[in-house]
């Protein structure tokens, strides 16, 4: 078969995976995706032979692959990181500059402790996308893992303090913190990204940032009104939802649990605001996290019928509804 039928073969393959993904079978999107990595080898075999000139374009198509394929990988539960491992290599053999890998595998190594493969991934990150956020980030990261604490600190702090608007970059940066037992450098973070505009501190990613702050310093009360801002927005509403789930279901927030309904139920709650009835820990109209508030705990186990999983599918369903298997994935 010549290359246009391949490549035909090809994108209907990652297509049929997209779907797999979206339908929550993992497993066959893998499936799907080795199998359409096989044919871009191909593409590459024959254009080797007849086409030469053309031949970067495909090998920078079969390292997009190899990055899908591990992201698949990834994504399983549970997750196969040392075959993912190997299609990022992989992946980079193609194309040794192929950012989206590098950062991939960076990250895999970085989380499964290899910290001096680690190293090595971010130096060939940082020659190959030299002005990247998440390359510096993953840098700071890095020094962390070493236990340099302050020069990753301040390798955050310059990052953020030049790019107030990174919001994700931030919201790693105040986890990274937390871990570091430096939670006061995370907090004077989020305050310069407030201050960055006139509208800055309303910004859902700069609300998702200061819940993350109010739930680690144990306010679970303000850590939900932010997150319950920042859960109306596209790119910020599931993360926000996730973290509303966490700060109810945390051991150490068994005071979400108790709070008493106050006079606030009559006038619906703590104010969703303008995407629907609010998620507080207090309003009427808060669903499963209302009727969880006199659940029974004891010795941090919830002893009631009501489960936190009841309580997490509840949330998540008034954010992404068709998301069954996103949900699912929160709770594991």
């Amino acid at each position: 078969r010549d290359a246009i039928s391949l490549r035909g073969t090809r994108q209907s393959l990652r297509a049929m995976a997209q779907v797999q993904q979206g339908i929550g079978d993992a497993g066959a999107a893998v499936v799907t995706l080795e199998h359409s990595l096989k044919v871009q080898q191909r593409i590459v075999t024959l254009l080797r032979r007849d086409a030469p000139e053309l031949l970067a374009a495909e090998k920078d198509s079969a390292a997009d692959l190899c990055h899908e394929v591990a992201q698949a990988l990834l994504a399983a539960r549970p997750p196969d990181e040392a075959q993912a491992q190997r299609y990022l290599r992989e992946g980079l053999h193609a194309k040794e500059s192929h950012v989206p890998c590098l950062l991939a595998l960076s990250r895999l190594l970085l989380r499964r402790g290899e910290v001096a493969h680690a190293e090595r991934a971010v130096v060939s990150l940082r020659r190959a996308a030299p002005g990247s956020v998440d390359a510096r980030m993953l840098e700071a990261e890095l020094q962390l893992a070493q236990g340099s604490v302050d020069a990753a600190a301040y390798q955050m702090g310059e990052l953020l303090e030049a790019r107030p608007g990174e919001h994700d970059a931030l919201a790693r940066a105040v986890r990274l913190l937390k871990l570091a037992g430096r939670l006061d450098d995370a907090e004077k973070m989020v305050a310069v990204a407030e201050r960055a505009g006139k509208a800055a501190a309303r910004e859902p990613g700069v609300r998702f940032c200061r819940g993350l702050v109010n739930r680690y310093r144990n306010k679970p009360e303000d850590a939900i009104a932010c997150f319950n801002e920042a859960r109306h927005s596209a790119a910020w509403g599931v993360r926000a939802v996730e973290q509303m789930v966490w700060t109810y279901v945390s051991p150490d927030g068994d005071a979400v649990w108790r709070t008493a309904r106050s006079d606030r139920d009559d006038d619906g709650g703590d104010g969703a605001g303008r995407g629907g009835p609010a998620m507080g820990p207090r309003g009427r109209r808060g669903g499963a996290a209302a009727a969880a508030t006199g659940a029974d705990r004891k010795g941090g186990e919830a002893t009631s019928p009501i489960e936190a999983s009841d309580v997490a599918l509840a949330l998540l369903g008034g954010i992404a509804p068709k998301n069954r298997t996103r949900q699912h994935s929160v709770l594991r």
